[in-house]
């Protein structure tokens, strides 16, 4: 048993945190592609389209107020009343400003998109940032102490709500309204059960302003740029192609990312206070980010591969065929999000060192690159066009992460590739594999894979690749690597649930 003294390592750290944040991910994913599985069937894609410019919005303009508050607090050493209440008083600050920002623009937007009903959203959607800037900023402590189970309940119950109530508005309203309920109903219960969760109760101050102005400052810039980036695409496809067309793109991007993105956000949560408690204690830290990078590689890789490779079948059985234009954008999205994951771990590493204006200057450039592309290629190209203009400032924002990170904390790029050569051999056996199983469920007649088909192709894959890479690191005498790393912090999970259950074997 570990004395409580002893540092716990990253990978055990990031196990025991990652687990539960990929258990409630995992659940909330679930759940929503179920959401989404009914909400397609009863909704257009117009309503879908016009739900996401406005939320698009929305979240631009929360950006202009996000100064990384719970960053702040997460790498404290040592907090204080003065720095909750001020974090809870500039949260609350942002909400209303926000919420006054949408109110006041809901009428131009709507103009500009030249759709009235846009104003009822926006306004709907200005009371869902209110609601959430007042949560409980006792919460924090959830992931300063990497008690992320308490977090699994904060996320997954709402959400759970939010979904059921949106289904059912759904199918009595048959409209856009359906997707708006479903969001305020998720922000106004997690609102109320972070009190519930937390005894800390906030008070109105901001005595600690000028102890969280030099990283919030940065953090405020950063947000404010990464969010004006992400939310070109609405702009520029809702306004050339309408928001039938920006729904059919969402779609693709939430498909297309949903390895990727499922995997990094669990990854990027626990590492935080992970990294911050190494920073603090001053130890170096290319280790640990080598062993997460090459951990998180041995999965992203083959998931969004995966994804690529079924994409027609998913599409066509899962939402139906008036979805299929979104096939070609979720195939370029998912072969995108394999780097993803490695430069959202770089971005959280250098916040962990304060080092946002290096980040800012990087998403800085994309930003730029993204606009120019975005507005030539949808004019010329439409949705496939914008799926280019945004993969291609992806990898570009990518490759200036990761040529950065491995300069600043010496991390050899070369060790990292070589590393994972057999995720990379295990991928292309993968997708051969896959391609030919593909081709005998279509026969002779050339016919669409049914769900038996998708069914075997998936586990043909998941087989094929973990054999070979099984295989090939052994047969190399079982090298540290991403397979190494893996079994680690698999091992350290096991001993964690064990501990917890209280179970021995």
């Amino acid at each position: 048993m570990e004395s409580p003294e002893r540092p716990v390592p990253l990978a055990v750290a990031t196990a025991r945190g990652a687990g539960w944040i990929v258990g409630w991910r995992f659940a909330t994913r679930l759940l929503g592609f179920a959401n989404m599985l009914v909400l397609a069937r009863l909704l257009v894609p117009g309503d879908f389209g016009l739900v996401a410019i406005a939320t698009s919005f929305s979240q631009a303009v929360d950006a202009l107020g996000e100064i990384g508050v719970s960053a702040a607090l997460i790498r404290e050493a040592v907090l204080d009343k003065a720095m909750y209440d001020t974090g809870f008083t500039l949260n609350a600050l942002r909400g209303v400003l926000t919420a006054l920002v949408l109110v006041l623009a809901a009428q131009p937007v709507a103009a500009f998109f030249g759709d009235p009903r846009l104003i009822y959203i926006m306004m709907a959607l200005a009371a869902a940032m209110l609601l959430s800037s007042l949560e409980n900023i006792g919460i924090v402590e959830f992931n300063r102490a990497l008690a992320f189970d308490k977090e699994f309940v904060l996320f997954v119950v709402p959400r759970i709500a939010g979904i059921a109530l949106g289904m059912i508005a759904a199918w009595s309203l048959r409209s856009y309204w359906a997707l708006v309920v479903g969001i305020l109903t998720t922000k106004c219960l997690r609102a109320a059960l972070s009190y519930m969760m937390h005894p800390y109760r906030p008070s109105f101050s901001l005595l600690a302003w000028r102890r969280m102005l030099g990283f919030s400052t940065w953090a405020w810039v950063l947000a404010t740029t990464t969010l004006v980036r992400e939310r070109i695409d609405a702009f520029v496809i809702g306004r050339q192609l309408g928001p039938a067309q920006f729904g059919i793109y969402s779609m693709g991007w939430e498909i297309g990312f949903a390895a990727s993105v499922e995997l990094v956000m669990p990854l990027s949560r626990a590492l935080f206070p992970s990294f911050s408690s190494l920073r603090n204690r001053a130890e170096n830290i290319s280790d640990a980010y080598f062993r997460v990078i090459s951990a998180a590689l041995l999965v992203s890789m083959p998931a969004s591969m995966g994804i690529a490779l079924v994409a027609e079948p998913l599409v066509r059985i899962a939402f139906g065929v008036r979805w299929l234009p979104a096939v070609p954008v979720i195939q370029i999205f998912a072969l995108v999000g394999i780097l993803k994951v490695i430069a959202t771990i770089s971005g959280t590493l250098l916040t962990v060192y304060g080092l946002q204006a290096i980040q800012w200057r990087i998403v800085s450039v994309s930003l730029i690159v993204r606009l120019v592309l975005m507005v030539a290629l949808v004019t010329r190209f439409g949705l496939l066009g914008g799926a280019l203009a945004a993969a291609t400032s992806s990898i570009l924002d990518e490759i200036m992460y990761l040529f950065v990170t491995f300069r600043r904390f010496h991390v050899s790029a070369t060790t990292l590739l070589y590393s994972n050569w057999r995720c990379l051999f295990g991928v292309t056996i993968m997708t051969i594999t896959v391609l030919l199983t593909e081709r005998w469920c279509r026969g002779a007649d050339q016919l669409p894979v049914g769900s038996t088909g998708m069914v075997l192709e998936a586990f043909v894959g998941v087989v094929s690749y973990a054999t070979v890479v099984l295989v090939a690191w052994l047969a190399a005498g079982r090298p540290p690597g991403a397979e190494y790393y893996a079994l680690g912090v698999l091992r350290a999970a096991g001993r964690s649930l064990l501990a917890r259950w209280k179970i021995r074997l």
